[in-house]
């Protein structure tokens, strides 16, 4: 329920600031608020949240919204609206059904690459967290990796 809350809200942000914006100096700033949330994943591992009695699970529910809205209003819509201007008449349904593939191949990927970066480096487990921070710094620094692919987002 939240989350389409999030996307509600991000699509309104979307429409009312950003619609006649380029794509690529969006998804950009998409790029730079996500890095500026960073900072919550730290304070989260580290338990900062306590000393200013935050709850873990109020932290949580603000990251997820803070993140949801930042991806939705910043880097998903402009890219379907990209996407929409780009795709010839008639094949709507299949360059859409494409892209949300794309979209989910993503999601899996990088879950396995994440997965795969932890067993094989970090070693972070159920029982052992020691190491769950290193995950965030990595985490942090691969975000800005399409920072560097932004030459390819057409104008």
């Amino acid at each position: 329920m939240v989350n389409f809350g999030c996307i509600a809200i991000a699509s309104i942000i979307f429409r009312a600031f950003m619609k006649d914006k380029e794509v690529r100096s969006v998804v950009g700033w998409g790029i730079f608020l996500g890095l500026c949330c960073a900072p919550m994943s730290f304070a989260l591992v580290f338990r900062w949240n306590l000393a200013y009695h935050i709850p873990d699970a109020l932290l949580l529910v603000f990251m997820d919204i803070a993140s949801v809205v930042i991806i939705e209003a910043f880097i998903a819509l402009p890219c379907l609206v990209m996407f929409a201007k780009i795709v010839p008449n008639g094949i709507e349904a299949t360059g859409f059904a494409l892209l949300s593939g794309n979209f989910e191949l993503l999601k899996a990927i990088s879950s396995g690459m994440g997965s795969l970066v932890n067993n094989l480096y970090v070693g972070v487990t159920k029982e052992n967290q020691d190491n769950y921070w290193i995950l965030i710094v990595i985490s942090t620094l691969l975000s800005i990796t399409p920072l560097f692919f932004m030459y390819y987002v057409p104008t």
